[in-house]
């Protein structure tokens, strides 16, 4: 199961923002992610299919219930990704994750204005984007039309944006002239020319465009399919101007209602890809659209339908109802073969699935074997092809970045990853072209190499060490790296024989890792655990009654608090080898010159979350310099950066 994912909505409406995000989600789930839906706003679709949670928020009324009840639930959840989807829902995404620290969070831009009235003016929403970006590791826009408007504004950053055409279910939505033949009975329609418009009925879509268009040509009848604040004066409208216009209210069975019309209309003022017009176009329903927005990506005017100026709706819609049969039948042919090959479901779960990779979630269809240099050493596995299409898709933290910077100083040169678990790292400097191989003996208190192998990784990008010994011959590497590692082994000097061997006279070695004298043990959350006997009942009641208070990590792997505490502390006591920094530099001296190196780490992660700048420019200054290094060992770890002397 990968994931978890939740996938954040302003809303859970019938309307195509909201499918789209409905649609994404049952396509993960079929495809074995783990995948949950949070509404603001209390859903009115798609209850039954996706069981969402809402916030049992009020539009338009501030709601801090609201928010700590999402607090409560990606706490429960602990998502790798949050994947918003609307203004609303993306600026709360945000915001939330400075007292909700989630791995991954990407927002998503479904219009050119995402405004719920005419009046608004989008200037301070596209202000918010702009100031909260950095709470945001990508922007996701559902066309390019939507992706360059909010990038000319400054609303995203162009290196943060990527374009992820929004997608249709192409076997549900079809031409067939069995559905057409019941719908066309069921609407009481002859020969007579039927026209569909689809959606809410707001001022974006400007009906009363269409019913003027529609009384102008005084051609066809005219189907509405939609609910919203603007149905009785359209109504009123329609009678005015004496128009053939049927108002069907909300509909589950817009796939038949295409089946049994001839075109569709698009009168928008403001758009991002209109769904309606994807759902056309895998039905063969040739349109008459005004050209906002994206709308030009989804339709081919002349080909699949015709994309005019608002003032020209009128003869569109003329010219496509003078159409012979021949003609619109090539016309809706056009239109299913744009769909199947733009807007199937399938290109949607795969780019939504290769947008999860950013940033620092690699594809995994970068990592090329031949990268290494020189094949490893006799039996290693050295696969030469690409490695399919599959994602290697989870966070690298502010330490993973760490090492891959630090890594980056000897680009050219071999790097070497010891104790790199799923070789999320590896994959992530293989991605940014640096030449990296990672190594793991995968001890038993680990899944990673489930990750690894599942990844399609190991034996690749990453090998297993039979009996500790790296598989690569001596003087190979120009940089080892080990993140968090050393803590773990028994025999430290063993592993520090083992890197000696690999690594070329002149090369380094960067370790992060605890000594003994760190308050928190990081492993299970619980302060000075592993400062006590092992074994110790005093310790057990210690970590159980923290654990019951609210501390401790991986909460949701034991039924109980007791249970918990009996878990954690049997692994640490199994799987932890901690030494004082004295034993540590004892061992490191027989092999390195070594020093210690957390000053740049401090500043690294101070400008990881936004507003520190101003702290982490403090830490340049020498006292504040010293002040924190030293509370730093306390809480954190040590970085230590050791050299190989010449031969």
């Amino acid at each position: 199961m990968k994931g978890p994912v939740v996938l954040l909505t302003t809303n859970l409406a019938r309307g195509g923002a909201e499918t789209q995000v409905a649609q994404l989600a049952l396509a993960l789930r079929r495809s074995g992610w783990d995948v949950h839906v949070v509404s603001l706003v209390r859903p009115s679709a798609f209850v039954s299919e996706l069981a969402p949670y809402s916030l049992g928020m009020r539009p338009g009324v501030p709601d801090p219930l609201g928010v700590a009840r999402l607090v409560w639930f990606l706490r429960r959840v602990r998502p790798r990704i949050l994947h918003s989807h609307m203004f609303h829902a993306n600026l709360l995404a945000r915001l939330v994750r400075l007292v909700c620290p989630v791995p991954v969070v990407i927002s998503t831009l479904h219009s050119m204005a995402e405004s719920s009235r005419a009046s608004a003016d989008v200037r301070w929403r596209d202000w918010l984007y702009r100031v909260t970006d950095r709470l945001s590791d990508a922007t996701v826009a559902v066309s390019e039309a939507v992706a360059e408007r909010h990038a000319s504004a400054g609303a995203v950053p162009r290196a943060k944006l990527r374009v992820v055409l929004s997608g249709v279910d192409t076997a549900h939505f079809r031409p067939d002239p069995e559905r057409r033949v019941r719908m066309r009975a069921a609407l009481g329609l002859g020969e007579e020319f039927a026209w569909l418009a689809v959606g809410r009925l707001m001022w974006k879509k400007d009906y009363p465009a269409m019913l003027r268009a529609l009384a102008r040509q005084r051609a066809g009848t005219l189907f509405i399919a939609g609910a919203g604040p603007q149905e009785a004066e359209l109504r009123a409208l329609a009678r005015e101007l004496g128009v053939d216009a049927r108002f069907l209210g909300p509909r589950e069975d817009i796939a038949e209602l295409m089946n049994g019309c001839d075109g569709l209309l698009l009168s928008s003022r403001v758009e991002g890809l209109p769904v309606v017009l994807l759902e056309a176009a895998a039905s063969g329903l040739p349109c008459v659209a005004t050209g906002v927005g994206g709308v030009r990506e989804a339709v081919e005017d002349g080909r699949t339908g015709y994309v005019v100026a608002p003032e020209e709706f009128a003869a569109a819609m003329t010219r496509l109802a003078s159409l012979s049969a021949g003609q619109r039948r090539q016309m809706s042919q056009a239109a299913r073969a744009l769909a199947l090959s733009r807007f199937d479901l399938t290109h949607l779960l795969a780019n939504s699935v290769t947008g999860y990779s950013i940033p620092n979630c690699v594809p995994v269809s970068a990592l090329d074997s031949t990268s290494t240099k020189d094949p490893p050493a006799a039996g290693a596995d050295s696969k030469g092809d690409l490695i399919g299409e599959r994602i290697a898709c989870h966070r690298i933290d502010v330490t993973g970045r760490f090492g891959l910077e630090f890594a980056g100083r000897w680009r050219g040169g071999r790097i070497l990853d010891y104790g790199c678990g799923a070789g999320w790292v590896v994959a992530a400097g293989r991605a940014a072209g640096i030449d990296i191989t990672g190594v793991d003996v995968y001890y038993g208190g680990s899944r990673t190499r489930e990750e690894a192998e599942s990844a399609g990784l190991l034996g690749s990008a990453v090998h297993e060490m039979p009996g500790g010994r790296i598989p690569f011959p001596d003087a190979w590497f120009d940089l080892v790296v080990n993140n968090q590692v050393l803590e773990h082994v028994a025999d430290l000097d063993a592993v520090l024989t083992e890197i000696h061997r690999v690594l070329k006279p002149g090369g380094a070695v960067l370790s992060i890792f605890p000594a003994r004298d760190v308050f928190r043990e990081g492993h299970i959350g619980i302060p000075f655990a592993h400062w006590f006997p092992k074994d110790s009942r005093l310790r057990f009641y210690y970590t159980w009654a923290l654990r019951r208070l609210g501390l401790g990590t991986w909460k949701q792997e034991a039924p109980t608090c007791r249970q918990w505490a009996i878990d954690k502390l049997r692994w640490i006591d199994i799987y932890t080898h901690y030494r004082s920094r004295r034993e540590i530099f004892r061992a490191f001296d027989r092999y390195f010159e070594s020093e210690l190196h957390e000053s740049e780490y401090i500043r690294l992660r101070l400008l990881d979350r936004p507003g520190r700048r101003l702290l982490a420019d403090l830490a340049k200054l020498p006292l504040v310099r010293r002040l924190a290094r030293a509370v730093f060992r306390k809480l954190a770890f040590l970085v230590i950066v050791s050299r190989k002397g010449a031969p």
